[in-house]
C-alpha cells in the first residue's frame, strides 16, 4: 500500500520544486513537504522494485527503453541488489548495463556488465546501500 503513496508523491514534488518562479507555497504544503528525509524513507522501505519501459519514435526507427530494480536489505547479513537497463532500436539491442549484489562467504562482490564487458569490485553492504 504504501509503495501506491509514494510514487504519486514524488511527482508533486518534483512538480512543486521543478519550477522556476519559485512561487510561495502554503504553510501547510510546506510543512508538508519538509516531513519528507531520505535517511526515515531508507529506514521504512527496506525492500522494493520496479520495471519502467519507454518507447519513442526517432528518426533511426523505434526506440525501447527496459530499466528494473529490485532490492531487499530486510537482513543487514544477506542483502540482494539487481539494476538493469536495456536499450533497443527496433528490437534490436543496442545497449544494455546490468549491476548486481553476490555474497560469497561474508563477502559482497558488486558486478557492473556493460554490454558484455564485467567489471567486479568488493564492496560492504553498507556502501551497496548508500550508492545504489
Amino acid at each position: 500500500m504504501r509503495r501506491r503513496i509514494i510514487a504519486p508523491l514524488f511527482v508533486i514534488i518534483s512538480l512543486l520544486t521543478g519550477c522556476r518562479n519559485n512561487i510561495e507555497l502554503r504553510s501547510d504544503i510546506k510543512k508538508f513537504i519538509a516531513s519528507f528525509s531520505v535517511t526515515q524513507a531508507r529506514k521504512v522501505y527496506l525492500e522494493a522494485g520496479y520495471t519502467r519501459t519507454d518507447i519513442s519514435l526517432e528518426a533511426a526507427g523505434e526506440v525501447k527503453v527496459i530499466e528494473s530494480m529490485d532490492f531487499n536489505i530486510k537482513d543487514q547479513n544477506n542483502i540482494s541488489f539487481d539494476f538493469k537497463y536495456e536499450r533497443f532500436l527496433d528490437d534490436e539491442i543496442q545497449h544494455s548495463t546490468r549491476r548486481y549484489v553476490t555474497l560469497d562467504e561474508g563477502v559482497y562482490t558488486l558486478h557492473k556488465i556493460t554490454d558484455g564487458d564485467e567489471i567486479t569490485f568488493t564492496i560492504s553492504a553498507n556502501n551497496i546501500i548508500k550508492n545504489h
